[in-house]
Formats: C-alpha cells, structure tokens, sequence
C-alpha cells in the first residue's frame, strides 16, 4: 500500500477491492502512478532489486518478503501493470 501512495500523482488514485476467485481471496491493489517497468516486471521478486527510476533510499526487500510469506501461508503474490496504466498488485490467500 505505501508504494502504491508513494508512486501515485498526489491527484491519483488507488483502488482497493476484495473478492473471490476459485479457491483464493483477493486483495488487490491498483494504482494510477506510473507503473513497474517492463523490464523488471521478471526481477521485482529478487532481494535487493530496485528500479533506478524510482531511488527513494528502498532497500529492495518488501516485494521479494511478501511473495516468501504469501507463499509460506499457501497464496501468492502477482504483480504487472494495469491496462489504463498505473500497476496492480494481488495478494492471494488461499480459502481453505
């Protein structure tokens, strides 16, 4: 949620919305900034990758520790960038 404040026009706007789909809830988040870059939508999962565009002293860990605990908890993470622009972020927990 921070990244999707920190990278949205201070007149943009960020959607949160919950639902489900198959045997997951989802909590997704959309946003109106500029979006991942194509080229590090592959990387965003590894330690200590940052996008050089957006140097804010980030370390380069809450992306790669989300997907490890969603994952740990039996749900996943997905990421990429939303047709009207702005990126998305889901978080799937597994409905048990």
């Amino acid at each position: 949620m921070g990244n999707a404040v920190r990278f949205s026009p201070d007149s943009g706007t960020i959607r949160i919305s919950t639902y489900a789909e198959d045997q997951y809830i989802i909590c997704e988040i959309k946003d109106s900034g500029k979006g991942f870059l194509i080229s590090d939508l592959d990387r965003v999962f590894e330690l200590f990758t940052t996008d050089d565009v957006y140097i804010d002293n980030c370390i380069g860990i809450g992306l790669p520790v989300a997907k490890m605990i969603m994952e740990e908890l039996g749900g996943n993470i997905i990421i990429g960038n939303n047709p009207e622009g702005g990126a998305f972020v889901k978080l799937m927990f597994q409905n048990n």
